[in-house]
């Protein structure tokens, strides 16, 4: 089966007080937590008080999806999501995997000039397709 690229991040799934929130949520770290309640609304129908449930993690029919390779930055209020998004997958017996970038913010990819990890996030996520696109 196509490989899954890196999937949405999974801030959504139901999780709000995590580690990772609390440790990584300024704007020091690129992605505050104040745009995550953002976002968190984009996705959310105010009409329908039962919305939440399709975002819960813990809800989620994950069987039968193309390997779900997971990125995530060390540095990102969404690390603790990432983990958890990977152990559902591998609990669901997804082929994909995880992998976590120590000392870069979400959203690195962005400085592959600068930052030597946005490289190696390019060459692992190229790897990952290459294996699973293969014949």
């Amino acid at each position: 089966p196509p490989a899954a690229g890196p999937p949405p991040a999974p801030a959504h799934h139901g999780a709000s007080a995590v580690p990772a929130y609390a440790k990584f949520g300024g704007p020091e770290f690129a992605l505050p937590v104040a745009d995550l309640a953002v976002y968190r609304e984009m996705l959310l129908d105010p009409a329908r008080p039962d919305d939440l449930a399709r975002l819960r993690l813990d809800d989620a029919d994950l069987a039968d999806l193309p390997p779900v390779h997971v990125y995530g930055a060390g540095l990102d209020p969404l690390l603790d999501d990432s983990v958890r998004l990977a152990a559902a997958l591998r609990a669901a017996g997804n082929a994909g995997d995880l992998a976590v970038y120590p000392g870069v913010v979400h959203a690195f990819i962005h400085y592959s000039r600068m930052v030597d990890q946005a490289g190696r996030l390019i060459d692992d996520v190229s790897a990952a397709l290459a294996r699973d696109l293969a014949p």
